[in-house]
C-alpha cells in the first residue's frame, strides 16, 4: 500500500467531485490523496490455495483501518488491467469506476472505494 495522488479534468462536475473530496473547488479541482492497495495476488503454484481474493482484501482493509487514524484518506484506490473477472471482484466488494482523471495510463482501469 503506498498514498497516491490522483488530479481530476475540468470535465469533473462539482458534484462529482464534491463525492471524493467532501468538498467542491472554485476554478479547478485540486488533486486528491488517496490510499492505493498495490497489487492482490496468491500463488498459484499452492494447489487448492485456500488464500482468496476476498482474503487478501479484507487484510488489506485491516490495515487500510489502522492507517487512517493517523492519515485522514478517504478513499482507497486500486489500479487494474482491465480483465471482466478483475473488475467483477473489485465491483463486488465496493469498488467504483473513476474517470475524470489526469496523467493516466490508459492500459489501467482506476476503481475507489469511500472509507
Amino acid at each position: 500500500m503506498a498514498i497516491k495522488i490522483i488530479g481530476f479534468t475540468n470535465d469533473i462536475s462539482k458534484t462529482q467531485y464534491k463525492k471524493f473530496s467532501g468538498t467542491t473547488y472554485s476554478n479547478e479541482p485540486k488533486p486528491l490523496s488517496t490510499i492505493l492497495i498495490g497489487q492482490l495476488g496468491k500463488n498459484s503454484n499452492v494447489k487448492e490455495n485456500p488464500v482468496t481474493g476476498d482474503i487478501l482484501l479484507r487484510a488489506a482493509f485491516k490495515l487500510i483501518n489502522l492507517a487512517i487514524q493517523i492519515l485522514p484518506e478517504r478513499l482507497v484506490l486500486v489500479e487494474c488491467k482491465p480483465y471482466k473477472k478483475l473488475l467483477e471482484f473489485y465491483k463486488n466488494n465496493g469498488f467504483k469506476e473513476i474517470r475524470f482523471l489526469t496523467n493516466i495510463d490508459n492500459n489501467l482501469i482506476r476503481l475507489v472505494k469511500f472509507l
